[in-house]
């Protein structure tokens, strides 16, 4: 991935890992009682911390197609809505271009992207 050009939501998760935890309790109190809070902040040294990251291309594109989605599902739509939906379409495969070459996965990965995408496209 480009890192400077990153278009992301990234969500760090810390947790506590319960199996483990209890028994690092049992170590690091004596250690406290001894005055060795240095080894003591060590021994407790275990939450884990997940990172999620959200390609925000991706979220975006998939919010650009719900509006072309609704437009086109209009029963009386007017010329205006057809130039707005055309706009939300191109915009969409901009936004999934832009995930694609920022390394946020393949033209594979964004496949239900594309055919929703199409069929927008196709829709009088």
């Amino acid at each position: 991935m480009v890192t400077p050009l990153a278009s992301e939501a990234d969500t760090h998760v810390a947790q506590i890992p319960l199996a483990t935890y209890p028994a690092a309790i049992k170590v690091v109190a004596p250690l406290i009682d001894a005055g060795k809070t240095e080894e003591a902040k060590a021994a407790l040294n275990t939450i884990v911390i997940e990172t999620y990251v959200i390609p925000l291309p991706r979220v975006r594109a998939q919010a650009l197609l719900r509006q072309a989605e609704q437009l086109t599902a209009k029963a009386n739509r007017m010329q205006d809505d057809n130039q707005r939906v055309h706009s939300l379409i191109e915009a969409t495969r901009t936004q999934i271009q832009l995930a694609e070459a920022l390394g946020y996965g393949t033209k594979g990965d964004y496949k239900p992207l594309y055919v929703s995408w199409m069929i927008c496209r196709r829709r009088p």
